[in-house]
């Protein structure tokens, strides 16, 4: 007699715990899933996309867009999809993972001294662009150069 009331609070007890666990498991679940929405909302949309960029520095962007306009703008068009004098932008990182990062750089300050060296990327554009060389820019440091790739990129999207 004493044994089915004692069962039947095992199954109350058994029921309680597996809806408290279940709570547990919502709001650890809710709690992550508020993060997750947080998170992308606050992505910053970059400017002139349509897209959000998962991690946007502002102060890089703009360092990097005002030594775009006064270096490379003449050349190569700002939504660095198409061409204009000089290749569209959009993938510059990428076409050069083949080579050590310096050889961007290398290339970026004085083309035709990289092209000279039999350097096969450099010698491929200026191929691509039947020997027009491109306007060397000496004076941009690794920093620079960076943040006008960062910029670059960040337009790319």
């Amino acid at each position: 007699m004493l044994l089915k009331p004692l069962i039947n609070l095992c199954w109350c007890a058994l029921a309680l715990c597996l809806c408290m666990f279940a709570d547990i498991l919502y709001q650890d679940y809710a709690k992550r899933n508020r993060a997750r929405q947080t998170a992308s909302t606050e992505e910053i949309a970059v400017p002139g996309d349509t897209q959000t960029a998962p991690t946007y520095d502002e102060e890089i962007y703009k360092a990097g867009k005002k030594l775009f306009r006064s270096n490379c703008a003449t050349c190569h068009n700002r939504n660095m999809k198409d061409r204009m004098t000089g290749p569209a932008l959009t993938g510059t990182e990428e076409r050069w993972a083949d080579y050590p990062r310096e050889d961007l750089y290398a290339w970026i300050r004085n083309s035709q001294l990289l092209a000279s060296s039999g350097h096969p990327r450099a010698l491929k554009l200026m191929q691509e662009y039947d020997g027009k060389v491109m306007t060397a820019f000496p004076q941009l440091k690794d920093e620079e150069i960076e943040k006008i790739l960062y910029y670059v990129e960040v337009q790319s999207r």
